[in-house]
């Protein structure tokens, strides 16, 4: 059970720290980073988000901005998921306009009730 607590405590350190100094970590919501679609299962969700980020133009602005999004999931297997979204973002000052993205989750350690998993997606 330590080995397993150690295992599970240096990989979090890992995460924790290329999210903290990786820019990419900026980029929007996550949610769990696990596969948690049962393997040829349909998951329905919507996202509403927020957010507020320093932007680095020649000088340093701060940029607000708001999504809402329809997320469909697939589980591959019951260790990767796959998603679409769809729905409307904007800008400061901007029109709400169309957007949509990809992504995927897999599941790269699972011991007893610890999971650690990696997302990549992708927004435009």
């Amino acid at each position: 059970m330590k080995k397993e607590l150690y295992r599970a405590s240096f990989i979090l350190a890992l995460i924790v720290m290329f999210v903290s100094v990786s820019p990419v970590a900026m980029a929007g919501t996550v949610g769990n980073p696990t596969a948690t679609v049962a393997k040829g299962s349909f998951l329905v969700g919507a996202e509403i988000d927020f957010w507020e980020r320093d932007m680095e133009n020649g000088v340093v602005d701060e940029v607000d901005g708001t999504k809402i999004l329809v997320k469909g999931t697939y589980g591959i297997s019951d260790k990767i998921d796959v998603f679409g979204k769809i729905g409307l973002a904007e800008v400061e000052d901007t029109d709400m306009e169309f957007a949509f993205g990809f992504g995927g989750k897999v599941n790269v350690y699972e011991r007893g009730k610890i999971k650690a998993g990696v997302v990549a997606q992708f927004l435009f």
